[in-house]
């Protein structure tokens, strides 16, 4: 983390962290101090599932205008759910397509996933 200068890329670097970490308090504290953006509202629902609060989950989905995030929230589900062939079977489709950051974190997201299994 001190390697990163730029405040926003820390941030942001800080919010994938703790919630990894289920640190959920500090993430949304780090989440409220930021502006509005697909990254915000994404965190902000992943973390509102992972606590079970349906209401908010279902207010931060519904500002997320990325398909590609809107997919890895049904991807989260699943994965909750018990069902996560599923949700590696919605990553692999996207990894495809993808490029950049969105490729990196979807390749880690899937390796996630399957440690898990």
């Amino acid at each position: 983390m001190n390697r990163i200068k730029q405040k926003t890329a820390k941030n942001h670097a800080n919010v994938m962290l703790l919630t990894k970490q289920e640190k959920y308090k500090e993430a949304k504290a780090l989440l409220s101090k930021m502006k509005d953006n697909n990254f915000k509202f994404y965190y902000g629902a992943v973390i509102s599932l992972h606590e079970g609060n349906q209401h908010a989950y279902n207010a931060y989905k519904e500002q997320i205008k990325d398909n590609v995030y809107l997919s890895w929230l049904d991807a989260e589900e699943y994965v909750l759910e018990g069902n996560t062939n599923e949700a590696i079977e919605i990553v692999d489709k996207q990894i495809k397509h993808l490029r950049g950051l969105k490729l990196f974190s979807a390749v880690h997201y899937r390796a996630s996933m399957t440690q898990d299994v």
